[in-house]
């Protein structure tokens, strides 16, 4: 489960770094009791209509788009635990 790394990442690099977490296909309900089970703190929304996902071309979760500073937009689709994601942060945080 990722979640609770990305949570983690988000306590460790949040001064530095936005998290946004994106639901797709569930209701309002689920992505509520996903956030507390986990106990994420960073803001989520509900993307039913999939605008999120598909203004980063993203087919399915899980995915990741990192964003930098300059607006470069990395893809990675898939899972990705503590030390395949915090290379990807230190690499945003170095181009911010």
């Amino acid at each position: 489960m990722e979640a609770p790394s990305v949570e983690e990442a988000h306590l460790t690099y949040g001064e530095s770094v936005d998290f946004y977490g994106v639901a797709w296909n569930g209701s309002t309900e689920y992505m509520l009791e996903f956030i507390d089970r986990h106990g994420i703190t960073f803001p989520s929304l509900l993307d039913v209509a999939g605008d999120v996902f598909a203004r980063y071309e993203v087919p399915y979760q899980p995915a990741w788009v990192f964003i930098d500073a300059g607006g470069a937009v990395t893809k990675v689709q898939g899972s990705l635990d503590r030390d395949s994601l915090e290379p990807l942060i230190a690499d945003l945080i170095a181009n911010s």
